[in-house]
């Protein structure tokens, strides 16, 4: 259990994603926009994962999730993972402006949530 899943395929998640496939380490993405997923099949190479509906994702596989998406699709992420996330699974928001408490609320006060505000 120590795969890492990237919520969010945008440029910060992009350059995540070039950073494990430098180290030769694993990643799954969740992406909802089918024109970036055409562009990830491209680049899929044994080391990506990637899911397209938060259904098929059996969260009890990772240790770390990172969300890197807009501030405006934070309530609708969180709505449909509020369930499917597990208090052992570790939260890594990289989402702008959004402090912890408020990914608590919206969440679950009972994880564990790191914030990362990254300097591309």
């Amino acid at each position: 259990m120590n795969d890492t899943l990237l919520i969010g395929f945008g440029n910060l998640g992009s350059s995540i994603t070039q950073a494990f496939l430098n180290k030769k380490k694993k990643i799954s993405i969740l992406e909802k926009s089918k024109k970036t997923l055409s562009l990830l099949a491209k680049k899929k190479n044994g080391l990506i994962s990637i899911y397209e509906n938060v259904e098929n994702i059996n969260f009890n596989k990772y240790k770390y999730i990172m969300i890197c998406v807009k501030p405006a699709d934070l309530k609708k992420l969180t709505e449909k993972l509020h369930h499917l996330i597990k208090t052992k699974n570790i939260i890594i928001s990289l989402v702008a402006g959004t402090k912890i408490p408020t990914l608590k609320k919206l969440m679950s006060s009972k994880l564990s949530i790191v914030r990362f505000m990254p300097n591309l």
